[in-house]
């Protein structure tokens, strides 16, 4: 044997052909979704901005708080309204407002099976 049957080289051409045409649409997919997440990260940053703003207004409300809780008597601190007054603080104090992250684009995949198959010699050289 010296030469792949016409029909296997058809067989292959085709098989070629298919790829290249599956590879063009994997492309409009990948940057389709591409574009989405670009526009998911813009709209993160929208949140996280508003978060921010959520931030400085916590830490307004914990300096007044704090400001409050100092000017208060060690026997206030100590009683039923001392504490429910701390515990109230302290809720506002553990709220976690973490900025969320971006989402990474999908690492590009190498489409390069058609073009590798096309450099394969179908004959004995």
């Amino acid at each position: 044997m010296n030469k792949i049957s016409e029909n296997d080289q058809r067989e292959w051409k085709n098989a070629i052909n298919e790829l290249q045409e599956t590879s063009g649409k994997l492309e409009l997919k990948k940057d389709e979704i591409n574009d989405k997440i670009a526009e998911l990260n813009e709209e993160v940053r929208r949140y996280n901005n508003a978060l921010h703003n959520a931030r400085a207004v916590r830490e307004s409300i914990l300096t007044q708080m704090d400001e409050f809780i100092d000017k208060q008597s060690d026997k206030w601190s100590e009683s039923e309204a001392g504490q429910a007054f701390s515990d109230w603080n302290e809720c506002w104090a553990e709220l976690e407002l973490t900025d969320l992250e971006t989402v990474d684009e999908p690492e590009t995949v190498e489409i390069d099976h058609a073009d590798e198959m096309e450099e394969v010699p179908l004959a004995l050289e």
